[in-house]
């Protein structure tokens, strides 16, 4: 039987509960946006370490045939950081422990081009946190990460969706909110 989870917090605590091994003062959480901001709240929040947004987004690649790429998004600066709502600069992860946090639904491409980025500033480990992902989506990971850490494995990407009993819209200001709050004292 999956496990069920009411929403992505509660995802975050059973993730959270999976990661103590890692509270550690040189652990930071890089969540993707946006419905990893809230699970990799619950685990910064749980492990008492700082969390950051990472961005991987698609680019033109004209050499490709489907025409586009994922890259990390180190030049782009959110709306959220330019109003002043969170620290101004990224938390870098040169010589620490880096986890990188979704709520299940990012392609392997994009986690794997925020893991490369993240391996490319220096940081010492890099792990994977889902509350669940597609057996195939883990495979991706193999050898690329040090760990990867889900508390449940889908056979497929349909199944991961059905894991969630609320699974609301979440907008920028949702995003905002959570990391004015972890940021805010």
């Amino acid at each position: 039987m999956m496990t069920l989870f009411t929403d992505r917090a509660e995802a975050g605590r059973h993730l959270a509960s999976k990661l103590k091994r890692f509270n550690g003062a040189d652990t930071v959480v890089y969540a993707l946006p946006r419905g990893g901001v809230s699970v990799g709240a619950e685990i910064a929040e749980s492990l008492g370490v700082p969390m950051d947004v990472t961005f991987a987004g698609k680019v033109c690649a004209p050499w490709k045939t489907s025409g586009a790429t994922s890259r990390a998004a180190t030049s782009e600066v959110p709306s959220w950081r330019r109003a002043g709502r969170a620290p101004s600069r990224p938390i870098l992860p040169a010589g620490r422990v880096a986890i990188v946090v979704d709520d299940g639904f990012a392609s392997s491409v994009k986690l794997q081009t925020v893991v490369k980025a993240l391996r490319w500033h220096g940081a010492k480990a890099v792990v994977v946190a889902q509350p669940i992902a597609s057996r195939a989506t883990i495979k991706d990971f193999e050898g690329l990460v040090d760990d990867v850490i889900c508390v449940e494995l889908a056979d497929d990407a349909e199944n991961v969706w059905r894991s969630y009993v609320n699974l609301p819209r979440i907008m920028d200001d949702d995003v905002e909110d959570v990391v004015y709050r972890l940021t805010s004292h």
